[in-house]
């Protein structure tokens, strides 16, 4: 499960980044962007150009996620279900908008 933590950090790395894990090792990815991930200003240097105009408090809040996620020792990393909830509070996202709808107007 740790494993699936790492991967989706990695993967909200190259979100953040716009650069991608497959062209390279994803350990490179994660080996460039840790650079960035230690303060608020390195961060906005890990940001792609095309999303620049992204709030900053969710921008450096997803960017500690993925720093969360892509800690080299399994066991510091957050389950996913602590990822979600982090996700959820930061976003100001209510998960009730996403619940399956019965059909029913």
């Amino acid at each position: 499960m740790s494993d699936d933590v790492y991967s989706f950090g990695v993967l909200l790395l190259e979100l953040i980044s716009g650069k991608s894990a497959f062209n390279e090792n994803p350990g490179k990815i994660v080996e460039w962007a840790s650079q960035f991930l230690q303060s608020r200003e390195q961060m906005a240097i890990l940001v792609d150009a095309n999303i620049k105009n992204v709030v900053p408090v969710e921008l450096y809040a997803v960017c500690e996620i993925a720093r969360l996620c892509i800690q080299a020792e399994a066991a510091s990393r957050p389950s996913m279900e602590e990822v979600l909830f982090m996700l959820v509070q930061s976003l100001g996202i209510g998960l009730e908008q996403y619940a399956p709808s019965n059909g029913s107007a």
